[in-house]
Protein backbone atom coordinates (compact mmCIF):
# COMPACT_ATOMS: atom_id res chain seq x y z
CA UNK A 1 0.00 0.00 0.00
CA UNK A 2 2.28 2.42 1.15
CA UNK A 3 4.75 1.87 -3.09
CA UNK A 4 1.18 1.95 -4.30
CA UNK A 5 0.23 5.25 -2.35
CA UNK A 6 4.02 7.16 -3.61
CA UNK A 7 3.05 6.22 -7.03
CA UNK A 8 -0.02 7.64 -6.41
CA UNK A 9 1.90 10.99 -4.92
CA UNK A 10 4.67 11.26 -7.66
CA UNK A 11 2.31 10.93 -10.67
CA UNK A 12 0.11 13.38 -9.19
CA UNK A 13 3.42 15.57 -8.31
CA UNK A 14 3.89 15.50 -12.01
CA UNK A 15 0.66 16.38 -13.38
CA UNK A 16 0.36 19.51 -11.28
CA UNK A 17 3.25 21.05 -11.71
CA UNK A 18 1.26 21.55 -15.36
CA UNK A 19 -2.67 21.60 -14.22
CA UNK A 20 -2.39 23.05 -10.88
CA UNK A 21 -4.08 22.15 -7.91
CA UNK A 22 -8.09 24.18 -9.29
CA UNK A 23 -10.84 22.34 -10.02
CA UNK A 24 -14.38 23.49 -10.49
CA UNK A 25 -17.38 21.47 -8.28
CA UNK A 26 -20.78 22.91 -8.42
CA UNK A 27 -19.59 25.99 -10.45
CA UNK A 28 -17.90 26.48 -7.86
CA UNK A 29 -13.89 26.89 -7.92
CA UNK A 30 -12.16 24.60 -5.39
CA UNK A 31 -8.31 24.80 -4.34
CA UNK A 32 -6.84 22.00 -3.14
CA UNK A 33 -2.93 21.92 -0.92
CA UNK A 34 -1.17 19.23 -2.51
CA UNK A 35 -1.95 17.31 -5.46
CA UNK A 36 -2.59 13.69 -3.41
CA UNK A 37 -5.39 15.50 -1.98
CA UNK A 38 -6.65 16.73 -5.43
CA UNK A 39 -6.24 13.20 -6.99
CA UNK A 40 -8.20 11.64 -4.22
CA UNK A 41 -10.61 13.86 -4.49
CA UNK A 42 -11.63 12.96 -8.34
CA UNK A 43 -11.04 9.24 -7.87
CA UNK A 44 -13.70 9.50 -5.04
CA UNK A 45 -16.25 11.87 -7.39
CA UNK A 46 -15.61 8.92 -10.40
CA UNK A 47 -16.58 6.31 -8.32
CA UNK A 48 -19.51 8.01 -7.68
CA UNK A 49 -20.25 8.47 -10.60
CA UNK A 50 -20.02 5.11 -11.56
CA UNK A 51 -22.32 4.30 -9.12
CA UNK A 52 -25.23 6.51 -9.86
CA UNK A 53 -24.65 4.78 -13.76
CA UNK A 54 -24.73 2.23 -12.19
CA UNK A 55 -28.26 2.96 -10.36
CA UNK A 56 -29.35 4.17 -13.70
CA UNK A 57 -28.61 1.04 -15.71
CA UNK A 58 -30.53 -1.07 -13.17
CA UNK A 59 -33.78 0.71 -13.17
CA UNK A 60 -33.26 1.25 -17.32
CA UNK A 61 -33.31 -2.53 -17.10
CA UNK A 62 -36.26 -3.55 -14.84
CA UNK A 63 -38.29 -1.82 -17.87
CA UNK A 64 -36.66 -3.38 -20.54
CA UNK A 65 -34.44 -7.06 -19.17
CA UNK A 66 -33.84 -8.46 -22.20
CA UNK A 67 -31.13 -4.89 -23.84
CA UNK A 68 -27.84 -6.48 -24.33
CA UNK A 69 -26.42 -3.37 -24.71
CA UNK A 70 -27.65 -2.14 -21.46
CA UNK A 71 -26.34 -5.27 -19.80
CA UNK A 72 -22.91 -4.85 -21.39
CA UNK A 73 -22.57 -1.35 -19.92
CA UNK A 74 -23.76 -2.47 -16.95
CA UNK A 75 -21.13 -5.10 -16.54
CA UNK A 76 -18.47 -2.46 -17.54
CA UNK A 77 -19.75 0.13 -14.96
CA UNK A 78 -19.42 -2.72 -12.03
CA UNK A 79 -15.93 -3.73 -13.39
CA UNK A 80 -14.82 0.09 -13.03
CA UNK A 81 -15.57 -0.27 -9.30
CA UNK A 82 -14.04 -3.12 -8.96
CA UNK A 83 -17.46 -5.24 -8.36
CA UNK A 84 -16.15 -8.33 -10.16
CA UNK A 85 -18.44 -10.22 -9.46
CA UNK A 86 -21.70 -8.51 -10.47
CA UNK A 87 -19.70 -7.74 -13.71
CA UNK A 88 -19.61 -11.55 -14.44
CA UNK A 89 -23.37 -11.78 -13.65
CA UNK A 90 -24.45 -9.11 -16.25
CA UNK A 91 -22.13 -10.80 -18.59
CA UNK A 92 -23.61 -13.68 -17.97
CA UNK A 93 -27.03 -12.25 -18.44
CA UNK A 94 -25.96 -10.51 -21.74
CA UNK A 95 -25.08 -13.89 -23.14
CA UNK A 96 -28.09 -15.73 -22.25
CA UNK A 97 -30.32 -13.36 -24.23
CA UNK A 98 -28.16 -13.19 -27.22
CA UNK A 99 -25.82 -16.60 -27.08
CA UNK A 100 -25.21 -16.79 -30.77
CA UNK A 101 -24.17 -13.22 -31.94
CA UNK A 102 -20.29 -12.69 -32.55
CA UNK A 103 -20.69 -9.06 -31.64
CA UNK A 104 -21.88 -10.07 -28.04
CA UNK A 105 -19.85 -12.70 -27.73
CA UNK A 106 -16.84 -10.81 -28.62
CA UNK A 107 -17.93 -7.54 -26.13
CA UNK A 108 -18.32 -10.13 -23.05
CA UNK A 109 -15.23 -12.05 -23.74
CA UNK A 110 -13.07 -8.31 -23.55
CA UNK A 111 -15.03 -7.85 -20.40
CA UNK A 112 -13.63 -10.92 -18.98
CA UNK A 113 -10.33 -10.01 -20.36
CA UNK A 114 -10.19 -6.80 -18.19
CA UNK A 115 -11.61 -8.34 -15.75
CA UNK A 116 -8.79 -10.64 -15.81
CA UNK A 117 -6.48 -7.34 -15.97
CA UNK A 118 -8.22 -5.92 -12.96
CA UNK A 119 -8.68 -9.00 -10.46
CA UNK A 120 -6.19 -9.46 -7.54
CA UNK A 121 -6.63 -12.74 -7.15
CA UNK A 122 -4.55 -14.92 -9.45
CA UNK A 123 -6.77 -17.73 -9.52
CA UNK A 124 -9.42 -15.51 -10.94
CA UNK A 125 -7.55 -13.69 -13.46
CA UNK A 126 -6.63 -17.60 -15.20
CA UNK A 127 -10.53 -17.95 -15.22
CA UNK A 128 -11.85 -14.60 -16.37
CA UNK A 129 -8.90 -15.34 -19.28
CA UNK A 130 -10.10 -18.85 -19.84
CA UNK A 131 -13.64 -18.02 -20.07
CA UNK A 132 -12.18 -15.20 -22.49
CA UNK A 133 -10.48 -17.41 -24.99
CA UNK A 134 -13.40 -20.08 -25.04
CA UNK A 135 -15.74 -17.33 -26.02
CA UNK A 136 -13.37 -16.23 -28.85
CA UNK A 137 -12.84 -19.64 -29.63
CA UNK A 138 -16.80 -19.62 -30.60
CA UNK A 139 -16.41 -16.05 -32.00
CA UNK A 140 -13.90 -17.82 -34.82
CA UNK A 141 -16.45 -20.88 -35.26
CA UNK A 142 -19.22 -18.53 -35.72
CA UNK A 143 -17.30 -15.94 -38.26
CA UNK A 144 -13.96 -18.18 -39.36
CA UNK A 145 -14.28 -15.93 -42.65
CA UNK A 146 -13.36 -12.84 -40.27
CA UNK A 147 -9.84 -11.97 -39.74
CA UNK A 148 -11.04 -9.48 -36.40
CA UNK A 149 -12.27 -12.26 -34.61
CA UNK A 150 -8.99 -14.51 -35.26
CA UNK A 151 -6.48 -11.31 -33.96
CA UNK A 152 -9.12 -11.17 -30.97
CA UNK A 153 -8.63 -14.96 -30.09
CA UNK A 154 -4.54 -13.94 -30.87
CA UNK A 155 -4.78 -10.45 -28.87
CA UNK A 156 -6.56 -13.14 -25.43
CA UNK A 157 -3.69 -15.69 -25.82
CA UNK A 158 -0.82 -13.18 -25.60
CA UNK A 159 -2.42 -12.05 -22.09
CA UNK A 160 -1.94 -16.23 -21.11
CA UNK A 161 0.99 -17.44 -19.47
CA UNK A 162 2.27 -20.30 -21.69
CA UNK A 163 0.10 -18.72 -24.95
CA UNK A 164 2.49 -16.97 -26.72
CA UNK A 165 2.50 -19.82 -29.54
CA UNK A 166 -0.83 -20.25 -29.75
CA UNK A 167 -1.29 -16.34 -30.18
CA UNK A 168 1.06 -16.43 -32.83
CA UNK A 169 -0.62 -19.10 -34.67
CA UNK A 170 -3.86 -17.33 -34.66
CA UNK A 171 -2.50 -14.07 -35.85
CA UNK A 172 -0.84 -16.29 -38.66
CA UNK A 173 -4.56 -17.37 -39.41
CA UNK A 174 -5.81 -14.13 -39.47
CA UNK A 175 -3.15 -12.96 -41.74
CA UNK A 176 -3.51 -15.73 -44.19
CA UNK A 177 -7.60 -14.97 -44.35
CA UNK A 178 -6.92 -11.43 -45.09
CA UNK A 179 -6.74 -10.09 -48.68
CA UNK A 180 -4.40 -7.29 -48.13
CA UNK A 181 -3.37 -7.40 -44.41
CA UNK A 182 -2.80 -3.90 -43.35
CA UNK A 183 0.37 -3.27 -41.90
CA UNK A 184 -0.58 -3.20 -38.24
CA UNK A 185 -1.46 -6.52 -38.20
CA UNK A 186 2.38 -7.44 -39.66
CA UNK A 187 3.84 -5.31 -37.00
CA UNK A 188 1.37 -7.55 -34.22
CA UNK A 189 2.81 -10.72 -35.90
CA UNK A 190 6.29 -9.23 -35.91
CA UNK A 191 6.18 -8.65 -32.00
CA UNK A 192 4.85 -11.70 -31.11
CA UNK A 193 7.62 -13.11 -32.63
CA UNK A 194 9.81 -10.88 -31.47
CA UNK A 195 8.59 -11.59 -27.86
CA UNK A 196 9.13 -15.71 -28.71
CA UNK A 197 12.93 -14.44 -29.84
CA UNK A 198 12.74 -15.70 -33.15
CA UNK A 199 14.57 -12.70 -34.28
CA UNK A 200 14.64 -13.53 -38.15
CA UNK A 201 10.97 -13.97 -38.62
CA UNK A 202 10.37 -10.91 -36.22
CA UNK A 203 12.43 -9.18 -39.19
CA UNK A 204 10.84 -10.22 -41.71
CA UNK A 205 7.27 -9.53 -40.77
CA UNK A 206 8.61 -5.88 -39.30
CA UNK A 207 10.01 -5.23 -43.23
CA UNK A 208 6.70 -6.47 -44.64
CA UNK A 209 4.96 -4.10 -42.32
CA UNK A 210 7.31 -1.27 -43.16
CA UNK A 211 6.27 -1.98 -46.94
CA UNK A 212 2.78 -1.92 -46.01
CA UNK A 213 2.60 1.33 -44.14
CA UNK A 214 4.99 2.94 -46.96
CA UNK A 215 2.97 1.58 -49.77
CA UNK A 216 -0.47 2.91 -48.10
CA UNK A 217 1.09 6.09 -47.10
CA UNK A 218 2.17 6.51 -51.09
CA UNK A 219 -1.66 5.38 -52.21
CA UNK A 220 -2.98 7.85 -49.41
Amino acid sequence: MKVELEGLRRKASEYFEQYGYVTKLNSKVVAFTNPLEYTLFHILRFRRIEHFQISLLKMYLEKHPTDVGAWLNLANHYREVGSLNESEKACEKALEIDPSNPGTISRVSWQYIRMAESSLRKEKRHEFLDKAIQLLKKCCELEPNRPIRWIELAEAYKRKRGGLDQAIKYMEEAIKISENPHWSRLKKLADLYFKKGEKEKALEYYAKAIDGKLKLKREG
